[in-house]
C-alpha cells in the first residue's frame, strides 16, 4: 500500500489468488484489527456470508 500524500510505502496485503473477471480478489485478513485496517485504507464491506468481502 502507498500513501498518496508522499508516495511513501506504508503496508501490503496478501491475495489468495488473481482477481476475477469484476476485479474481486480474496486477500488473507482476518479479524477485527484486520477489518479497521481495511476500513483506513478505504475499503467497505461489500458482502457479508461464511467471510466478509470487500470492495475498494
Amino acid at each position: 500500500m502507498i500513501r498518496k500524500s508522499d508516495r511513501a510505502v506504508v503496508g501490503s496485503a496478501d491475495f489468495k489468488g488473481l482477481p476475477d473477471s469484476g476485479g474481486l480478489v480474496e486477500t488473507g485478513l482476518d479479524g477485527f484489527a484486520s477489518q479497521k485496517l481495511l476500513q483506513r485504507c478505504g475499503f467497505t464491506e461489500w458482502k457479508r456470508g461464511e467471510t466478509l468481502w470487500w470492495i475498494l
